[in-house]
C-alpha cells in the first residue's frame, strides 16, 4: 500500500514520533495498519522469547482516548513489552501519526475503524484489551460484540455508559477550550500532577482538544449514546476496572453505574487514590504490576486461537522511523 503523508506539524504527531524515537532502542517500531480502509500508525513491541516457566501472557493491545494517540502509552509499552506475547498501540483516524479521515468525526464510524483493527490484531488468538477514558468505551463495547477474541480487559476511567443530560454538560465543559488557558486547566484536572512545562504543553493540548473530531464527537453526545446497564451487565470477558481517587475529567456517577451494572463475578474494580484520569502516564509500574498480578491469577487455559476472520487480513504492516 502507498503510505499516507504522516501530520509532521501537528503536535500530536510530533509527540508519536518522538516517542517512537525515544522507544526505538527497547525494540519498539512504527508501523502502519489498515482498518475498513483507513490508514492508522501504530507503535508494536514484539513478542520477547519466552523464558522456561515463563507465564505465557496474551499479545496486549492499548486503546487511547479522545483527542490522544499511541504516544499516551509510550512509558507502558516500554514496561510491558517484555511481559506479553507482543504489545500494539494504534492512533485512531486524525490522532497522533494517523491521517485525517472523516470516520473520525462519527462515534459509529469511528468505532467501526477500531473494530476492524481490533478484528485483525486478535485473528491469531485472543488479545488483553487495555482502554483509558474513550479508548476504555471502545475496548468494552468491543468485549461485548466479540469476547471470543479478548483474553482479559483492563481500564481506566473508562467512558461507556449512557449519560444523564447534566452528566452530558458537565463532559463537555471540561473540553471546552474557547480560552487561551483551557489547555493548561485541562492538564490540571487531567494528572494528579501537572507536567513539565504545563503552559506550553496546555496549548498543544488546547489544539488538539479543539480539532474537529473531538469537537463533533462531544457535540453528538445524548443520553441515548453509549452502553445501558443491561448491555454492559452482559458482560462474558474479566475485567479490571481502575477508577483513581484524583479522577476529575469524567462524572463520578459513571462508577457508581459501573458498580451496580458490570457482572461482579467477573469484574474486579480497585480505586487508587493517587490515581487520576491517566495512569499509563502518571504511574505505568503500579499500573503495570496490579494488571500482571490481577492477569496471572486467571485460569491458566487460554482459549484456542481463532481461525483467521472471513475478510482478508490486511496489507502487511510497514515501518516507520
Amino acid at each position: 500500500m502507498s503510505l499516507p503523508a504522516a501530520p509532521l506539524l501537528s503536535a500530536a504527531a510530533l509527540f508519536e514520533r518522538l516517542t517512537l524515537l525515544r522507544l526505538w532502542r527497547a525494540g519498539v517500531r512504527g508501523r502502519w495498519l489498515t482498518a475498513a480502509r483507513t490508514p492508522l500508525h501504530a507503535l508494536v513491541a514484539p513478542a520477547p522469547p519466552l523464558p522456561p516457566g515463563a507465564p505465557r501472557r496474551p499479545p496486549l493491545v492499548l486503546v487511547h482516548g479522545i483527542g490522544s494517540s499511541a504516544a499516551s502509552y509510550g512509558p507502558l509499552i516500554a514496561l510491558a513489552a517484555p511481559a506479553f506475547q507482543g504489545v500494539v498501540a494504534p492512533s485512531a483516524p486524525a490522532h497522533g501519526m494517523s491521517p485525517h479521515h472523516p470516520c473520525a468525526e462519527d462515534p459509529e464510524a469511528l468505532f467501526a475503524v477500531w473494530r476492524d483493527v481490533l478484528d485483525a490484531l486478535s485473528a491469531a488468538e485472543p488479545v488483553a484489551l487495555l482502554g483509558t477514558s474513550l479508548g476504555g468505551a471502545v475496548a468494552l463495547r468491543y468485549a461485548l460484540e466479540r469476547p471470543a477474541r479478548v483474553r482479559a480487559l483492563v481500564l481506566c476511567s473508562p467512558a461507556g455508559p449512557r449519560m444523564t443530560p447534566a452528566q452530558i454538560e458537565e463532559v463537555r465543559a471540561r473540553f471546552s477550550m474557547r480560552r487561551l488557558r483551557d489547555g493548561e486547566r485541562f492538564l490540571r484536572i487531567l494528572f494528579d500532577r501537572p507536567p513539565p512545562l504545563a503552559p506550553l504543553v496546555g496549548l498543544a493540548a488546547r489544539a488538539a482538544l479543539r480539532g474537529a473530531p473531538v469537537q463533533a464527537l462531544l457535540a453528538g453526545l445524548s443520553p441515548s449514546v453509549g452502553l445501558s446497564r443491561r448491555e454492559l451487565g452482559a458482560l462474558r470477558v474479566p475485567a479490571l476496572l481502575f477508577w483513581g481517587g484524583r479522577e476529575r475529567v469524567l462524572p463520578a456517577g459513571l462508577l457508581d453505574i459501573y458498580r451496580e451494572a458490570l457482572p461482579p463475578a467477573l469484574v474486579t474494580i480497585v480505586e487508587p487514590p493517587h490515581f487520576g484520569h491517566s495512569p499509563q502516564l502518571e504511574h505505568p509500574r503500579e499500573l503495570l504490576a496490579a494488571a500482571l498480578s490481577w492477569l496471572d491469577a486467571l485460569p491458566d487455559a487460554l482459549p484456542d486461537p481463532l481461525p483467521p476472520p472471513s475478510p482478508p487480513p490486511p496489507a502487511p504492516p510497514q515501518e516507520t522511523a
